[in-house]
């Protein structure tokens, strides 16, 4: 995605932007790598802060591209993370969560054609079916849409003809609102035809349903209120309707009492609706511009209780200003959504757990754990003001006042649960993919980088200010600023210098940000001015560029990383994916870099025929444990091919008769180990019937490379083996392990004794998924040895810029927890003392490399040399050999068994 014109609506996160953190006062990527790099990592990271919030409030500017970027990564992250609690546990598959998003941009009375545009059945509960019209979004020739396309286009035509009363442009929202119907057009049957078009992967079930859900009253009502009810008789009238329509409370229910301001029924008559004076403050001065955050010396009317202060005043429209008559409108409004989240989270809380009792053998199984992200204009959300607060209102008037004990009971579950504090995941254990209950809320804000006002802050835009002394935003100075008359658009040199700040020094450019008045303000210093707000304006502030000229592309990227000669064929093939797809979600780019590792394996695979360094390879291999008799066995035809970082043998101790799987087999040196060690590498004498010779030993190798599966199979035939009964390699992904044993036709569920890789999951980019997959391979009393690199540390050194390759590895506490999250038992991370460096080589291997390389690396007549996926990139990354990699690194083999 890419910021374009709003018909194409496609976004992403290639712009300025930072997201800060208000309780750490910084940015949540503060700590990590140049900023680049951060692009993508910031909204992951916000995803990994957030994700176990029962609900959070997201307050926008509509219809900003660059916001709608954020929104569209954050529930794709979100709904990922849920996803991956439905996987675990029983093997029945247990309900996964639901991630439920609320938005101001429908009203309540839209749920019917959100419903038909996510092919969801609607809810038959009495409040939903008068909120409810029926309506289905059809093509004109009455059939239901089928693909994208014409769905979203029924959708848009339903909003603004049959509806009308909002008046959002959903356009740039397209991305987001198709991102929740494939999630649940792929999860109904009904909905998957042969010519509809879905988006999701079926096969890896990656995401948990996202529902959409109309948050607000039609805007005309709030206008009414303002206009047409200037009494208490039409403010009576006027509320009666409003909760028939099932827009507020009705009377006698516990919700009720939460709506009006006064604490006794001649107080409630007066119509007016509940608010505090901080809110009242924050809501005018969105009107009047005043200043809520200057330091004050006193506390200027902080005791009045503003409830307090309109009870009993039957106040008539003169002795109402207009300024408190669009409070209450905006009031309205809040109420109305704050009635609405609370009634669903009830709702949807109380039967979960009906469904949990009702499906569950164990009586103390949780109800599914859904989530909330409820989208609306930042002024109903500020500090937890308005709807955050309305929330809380109604639940705490159930949970005390409504006649039923079960509602009180659900209602007070309810609360306690979004009351709690929100967990944070670097307490409750280091793997990323930790997901807790969700408890607790959190706010997102929005802010535009120009308020920040850095030419008051940061001295090269203050010089460059100070130059403008003309009229048309110009001043002189060419590149040389030696004053030869060029010209300088003003606002350019400001975005280049941005730009700038933004790629090299993102630390820098937070502090500049903090400094601001507008952003301390309302974010740091919240308590200090005349409203004593309790909340900063919210937990999390995303600060982004508004100028649409000022894009980071790809020549900046690489520009930004020291690399003189901008040429992208000079990279590190994992940093140029970086690099070349940093525009793309995050999502996309694991694609491309795994794209990347197939591309260069394919190039070492199909120059493997050539000669190599065999004398190099047995002192390396002898080095991590090879015996011997391991490399007489494998022969100087094939050493030279090892590609492997430790040995996994050492741990495995595969023994004879045993089925063996090898994943990331490579060039089959690890395999042809294997296959002797189970025995499989004995020919069969045919016409032998005693069974003295039978061994059921075999192995199957999976590679990602074609190329590498061709070159092993072909050796495997040329050195005797029984290719393909007792040795078969495959084209496959760790990721997606079982689609490669469905194109052979061999079973892989439960058909493995021993599990062994080397190399291979440095580069798995769900190291999750895979060892999922390496599990359910295994037969009841498998094992694997899975021999990879890790990161010693949490992570890398910001001051770097590190390859790709190294920040895939898995840091090396995450591993132990993740298996045993899986399943394995006896876990052990074994050293595998495979040093990172200072790997002594004979003289002769060296005096080897330099033949290999004067005849051709073995092809004399054709120039052809052997494709190294190591060694060329030595100036990018030329830092490196300052640093003590085996302080940095760790290889380790990852043991487990499968009970």
């Amino acid at each position: 995605m890419s910021i374009t014109n709003q018909e194409n609506s496609q976004v992403t996160m290639n712009f300025v932007h930072r997201i800060l953190k208000s309780s750490t006062a910084s940015s949540i990527s503060s700590s990590l790598s140049k900023s680049h790099h951060v692009s993508h990592q910031q909204h992951q990271l916000l995803t990994h802060q957030i994700q176990n919030a029962k609900l959070l409030y997201f307050g926008e500017f509509h219809s900003e591209p660059r916001i709608i970027a954020l929104q569209t990564e954050l529930i794709k992250g979100w709904a990922k993370c849920l996803a991956s609690t439905g996987r675990r546990g029983s093997p029945k598959k247990p309900s996964r969560p639901r991630l439920h998003v609320i938005m101001e941009h429908f009203s309540v009375d839209m749920q019917g054609i959100l419903d038909a545009y996510q092919c969801r059945e609607r809810d038959g509960s009495e409040e939903n079916q008068q909120q409810q019209d029926g309506r289905q979004l059809r093509n004109s020739d009455g059939h239901r849409s089928s693909d994208e396309e014409a769905a979203f286009e029924s959708l848009v035509r339903a909003y603004k003809e049959d509806f009308g009363t909002e008046g959002h442009d959903l356009r740039p929202y397209r991305d987001l609102l198709e991102f929740c119907r494939q999630t649940t057009t792929h999860n109904n049957p009904s909905c998957i035809e042969e010519d509809v078009h879905v988006n999701v992967d079926d096969k890896n079930d990656n995401y948990c349903e996202v529902l959409l859900h109309g948050g607000f009253i039609p805007r005309n009502h709030a206008a009414r209120l303002n206009k047409e009810c200037p009494d208490i008789d039409s403010k009576r009238a006027f509320f009666e309707e409003m909760s028939q329509r099932g827009y507020l409370p009705k009377p006698g229910k516990g919700m009720y009492e939460a709506l009006f301001a006064g604490e006794d029924a001649s107080s409630k008559n007066t119509y007016k609706l509940r608010g505090t004076r901080e809110h009242q403050l924050l809501i005018e001065s969105l009107m009047n511009g005043n200043d809520l955050y200057s330091p004050v010396e006193e506390k200027e009317e902080d005791d009045i209780d503003y409830d307090a202060d309109n009870q009993g005043k039957e106040e008539n429209e003169e002795e109402e200003s207009p300024l408190k008559r669009l409070y209450q409108a905006q009031l309205l409004k809040d109420h109305a959504m704050g009635y609405r989240i609370a009634s669903l989270l009830m709702e949807h809380h109380q039967q979960n757990k009906i469904n949990s009792e009702s499906s569950s053998s164990s009586p103390q199984s949780p109800p599914t754990d859904d989530r909330y992200l409820i989208i609306a204009g930042f002024g109903h959300l500020k500090h937890r003001l308005g709807v955050p607060e309305c929330v809380e209102r109604y639940l705490r008037a159930e949970a005390v006042g409504h006649p039923d004990p079960e509602r009180r009971s659900i209602a007070m579950d309810v609360l306690l649960n979004i009351l709690s504090h929100t967990p944070d995941p670097t307490s409750v254990g280091r793997n990323n993919n930790t997901l807790q209950r969700g408890e607790g809320t959190a706010l997102i804000g929005c802010q535009m980088m120009y308020e920040a006002y850095l030419e008051d802050s940061y001295p090269p835009m203050m010089e460059l200010m100070a130059n403008d002394s003309t009229d048309n935003g110009k001043v002189e100075g060419g590149d040389d600023n030696n004053g030869s008359g060029n010209e300088i658009d003003v606002d350019a040199k400001k975005g280049e210098l941005l730009k700038k700040l933004y790629l090299q020094n993102p630390e820098l450019l937070d502090k500049h940000i903090l400094m601001s008045d507008e952003i301390s303000g309302p974010f740091l210093r919240y308590a200090e001015g005349i409203a004593r707000f309790r909340h900063p304006c919210a937990d999390y502030l995303f600060v982004y560029d508004e100028d649409d000229e000022n894009i980071i592309e790809k020549n900046d990227l690489i520009g930004s990383n020291g690399n003189d000669n901008g040429n992208p064929q000079s990279l590190c093939p994992y940093h140029r994916t970086q690099s070349s797809n940093s525009i793309n979600d995050n999502d996309n780019q694991l694609d491309s870099a795994k794209h990347e590792t197939i591309a260069a394996y394919e190039n070492v695979g199909k120059t493997a025929f050539l000669r190599g360094n065999s004398l190099r390879a047995r002192a390396i291999m002898s080095r991590l444990g090879y015996t011997p008799d391991d490399l007489s066995y494998l022969g100087d035809d094939d050493l030279y091919n090892f590609q492997g970082v430790s040995n996994p043998h050492l741990v495995a101790k595969i023994r004879q008769g045993e089925r063996v799987l090898d994943v990331g087999s490579g060039l089959g040196i690890d395999s042809f180990l294997a296959l002797r060690d189970c025995g499989g590498d004995v020919v069969v004498d045919a016409s032998n019937t005693d069974g003295e010779n039978h061994c059921d030993g075999f192995v199957v190798g999976v590679d990602l490379a074609e190329s590498e599966v061709k070159h092993a199979s072909q050796r495997g035939k040329e050195r005797g083996y029984s290719v393909p009964n007792r040795l078969r390699f495959l084209r496959g992904d760790v990721e997606t392990l079982e689609d490669a044993f469905d194109r052979a036709n061999i079973q892989m569920e439960n058909a493995f004794d021993v599990c062994i890789s080397n190399g291979a999951f440095c580069l798995v980019t769900d190291k999750e998924k895979a060892f999922r997959n390496v599990y359910k391979a295994l037969k009841s009393g498998g094992r694997m040895a899975i021999s990879t690199t890790t990161i010693v540390s949490d992570r890398l050194d910001p001051s770097f810029e590190w390859p790709v390759c190294m920040r895939m590895f898995a840091s090396l506490e995450s591993l132990k927890p993740m298996c045993e999250g899986i399943g394995f038992r006896n876990v052990e991370i074994v050293d595998a003392d495979s040093p990172m460096e200072g790997m002594e080589i004979p003289e002769e291997a060296l005096m080897d490399d330099k033949e290999i390389e004067k005849d051709g690396a073995g092809d004399s007549d054709s120039g052809k040399k052997r494709f190294k996926i190591h060694g060329k990139y030595a100036d990018q990354f030329a830092f490196l050999e300052n640093i003590d990699m085996d302080e940095l690194c760790k290889v380790v083999t990852v043991y487990g068994e499968k009970p």
